[in-house]
């Protein structure tokens, strides 16, 4: 729930913002392009729901994958999954470089992957964990991480749910 003058507000969807996540849901378990898989395909290799790695990408980058943005700490974060800065060093030992990052967005879906399963093998499959993948895991962040957390609930609940409704929709049609 958000706040806003005073009152909780909860969040709605409208017709249009549903009608938008089943179109991402069927780009994403139906497309045959390169893209749609890498997003399953990371998400598989890093034991990652391909749908929350999505919605991740969305409040990062709104799915930008060439978008970098200057942080006030003096990072930046570069593509999709807006990779901060301080990961260059260890992805550069593995000859990842920034610009390929900027230019390959199922590689910037992966190292995404591979940073949020860092943080969900030290803080669990939880929430807190996807918090830290954009503020870290430091207790004085614990409101970054949960202002984080809000916004990509917003889009994996949609997704999810169009997900569930799909599935049904495959076990009724198959009765």
């Amino acid at each position: 729930m958000a706040k806003k003058a005073g009152r909780e507000a909860t969040v709605s969807w409208s017709t249009a913002s549903k009608s938008t996540a089943l179109a991402a849901l069927a780009a994403l378990t139906f497309s045959t392009g390169a893209a749609a898989n890498c997003w399953q395909e990371s998400g598989d290799r890093h034991g990652v729901d391909p749908l929350l790695l999505y919605s991740i990408a969305k409040v990062e980058s709104s799915l930008n994958p060439r978008a970098v943005n200057q942080n006030t700490n003096g990072t930046q974060d570069v593509g999709l999954m807006q990779i901060n800065s301080i990961h260059l060093t260890w992805l550069a030992k593995r000859g990842i470089t920034r610009q390929q990052l900027l230019d390959e967005p199922c590689l910037s879906i992966d190292v995404g992957a591979e940073i949020l399963a860092d943080f969900i093998k030290r803080y669990g499959y939880t929430w807190r964990a996807v918090g830290a993948y954009n503020a870290g895991g430091a207790d004085s962040r614990e409101e970054a991480r949960k202002r984080y957390v809000k916004r990509v609930w917003q889009h994996y609940l949609v997704l999810a749910q169009a997900r569930d409704d799909k599935v049904r929709q495959a076990q009724l049609a198959r009765q």
